[in-house]
């Protein structure tokens, strides 16, 4: 819902700069086109948020963690094998789904379907897994 608001009122408060500048905007389908996508993405984030404040218990660990992933390893693995860096969890799927490419080959983006059958892959592995560390832990 909030990624909603902030998207709207992006929207709205660029749409009426550009106007007053006498400047082109979108329409309602393409501004539609482009932030369905964001809400997705959005919604996923949060759902991966869920996932890692169960497994890990320490918020630090759990930030410092996020940050190496997306700003380390993802980027090396879509250096090393972009075949396989399409399907990472942070700037692979999402950029799929978004269709914005973080390297100078647009050959290893998924397509918007796939990218979000595997933004759901990775939410339901990241849930079964804090499902089974939730089940040992004593929450007492």
């Amino acid at each position: 819902v909030l990624s909603l608001i902030v998207t709207l009122a992006i929207m709205a408060v660029g749409t009426i700069i550009l106007s007053a500048r006498d400047k082109p905007t979108l329409d309602v389908a393409a501004l539609l086109d482009i932030m369905w996508p964001n809400l997705v993405i959005a919604a996923y984030l949060g759902a991966l948020g869920v996932c890692l404040g169960a497994l890990l218990r320490n918020q630090v660990v759990a930030i410092v963690g996020v940050l190496v992933v997306s700003f380390v390893l993802e980027p090396a693995l879509v250096g090393l094998v972009t075949d396989v860096g399409k399907f990472a969890p942070l700037r692979g799927a999402p950029s799929g789904l978004v269709g914005i490419d973080f390297s100078t080959d647009d050959d290893h983006l998924l397509d918007q379907v796939p990218a979000a059958l595997v933004m759901a892959g990775w939410v339901a592995l990241l849930f079964a897994a804090a499902a089974a560390v939730l089940r040992g832990r004593d929450l007492t």
